[in-house]
């Protein structure tokens, strides 16, 4: 019975790794080469690398399989192309939601997501134009104005709130989510500031327009 439960939790904590996006490439220098080249691209929304790297897969020999991770990074690279070239056209999205916690915020993303660092700490993520709130077991909801910093490491977003002497680190079901969340968290933070920002001094009259 005993090597049953050691089975077991060799399985699930395995699945658990996978999913969390905490695999490192080991064994083979080329394909851990290939996936800096790959998370370099993506930090740097750097689409013009897409098809190159896809290329340079087939050209290293490995299988879909080999290069699972790196190629859902590329697709997240992908689509947030698209998302990116959709906002400049018409703007930033506005999502339908019935969560209460929202009030009438408009929501522009949400995700599901969980805590890592906690146990049985799943829930959804969204960012309305004021705030963003997590709702899993609890309730967390931190202003723009109060974050500092908002950087992705894999499929984790890592929020900065200094006066809450807190980092908070929520981690997405997908490489696309998190690359959509920074960018979308990035423009909420500087249209937070701009908000704070003092106003120019007033015009004078008769001064020139």
């Amino acid at each position: 019975m005993e090597w049953l439960l050691a089975v077991l939790v060799v399985v699930a904590v395995g699945a658990w790794v996978v999913i969390a996006g905490m695999r490192t490439p080991k064994g083979d220098p080329r394909l851990e080469a290939f996936h800096q080249e790959v998370a370099a691209a993506c930090e740097a929304a750097d689409a013009a690398s897409i098809d190159r790297l896809r290329a340079r897969r087939e050209a290293l020999g490995f299988s879909e399989d080999e290069a699972a991770i790196e190629l859902e990074m590329l697709d997240g690279l992908q689509n947030l192309t698209d998302f990116v070239a959709q906002v400049a056209r018409d703007g930033l999205p506005v999502l339908e939601t019935q969560h209460r916690v929202l009030g009438a915020d408009r929501c522009h993303f949400w995700t599901p997501a969980f805590l890592p660092d906690q146990v049985e700490a799943s829930g959804k993520l969204f960012f309305t134009e004021h705030r963003f709130v997590f709702v899993g077991g609890g309730v967390t909801s931190v202003p723009w104005s109060g974050v500092t910093q908002v950087r992705r490491d894999g499929r984790d977003l890592v929020m900065n709130v200094p006066a809450r002497d807190t980092v908070f680190r929520f981690r997405c079901n997908a490489f696309s989510e998190s690359l959509r969340g920074r960018f979308l968290a990035d423009r909420l933070i500087a249209a937070a500031r701009e908000r704070r920002a003092p106003a120019g001094p007033p015009r004078q009259p008769g001064g020139a327009a």
